[in-house]
């Protein structure tokens, strides 16, 4: 979900005993009020780790069901049952949108 605050919002944010917000994608901008950010929200049931966030920032690119579509029609592709290209290009695309929000969490979780 998206969101604004008038202060940089931290990446992790207890929100309750069991809950927390991953704030993404944040970016500054100038409104007639004076600096305002700008960002993207996931909610993370209990304490967050690499692997929770990981996940929680792919379904809220792609469902799971989208997801398994995507590979099934890249293997067709790979096993010459397609000859859709955008069936390739698709699943490369997702599977660098997923190395990126990866290299992303690993610098908030100062995973090397």
């Amino acid at each position: 979900m998206k969101s604004n605050s008038t202060t940089r919002p931290n990446s992790l944010l207890k929100v309750s005993d069991s809950r927390y917000h991953y704030n993404y994608n944040i970016q500054e901008v100038t409104t007639d009020n004076g600096t305002a950010f700008n960002y993207e929200v996931v909610v993370i049931e209990g304490l967050p780790t690499y692997d929770k966030v990981v996940d929680a920032r792919i379904r809220d690119m792609i469902s799971a069901e989208e997801e398994l579509s995507l590979i099934n029609k890249y293997n067709d592709y790979q096993a010459g049952l397609s000859e859709n290209v955008a069936d390739r290009d698709n699943y490369l695309q997702f599977r660098q949108n997923v190395h990126a929000i990866k290299q992303e969490v690993r610098a908030v979780f100062n995973i090397n």
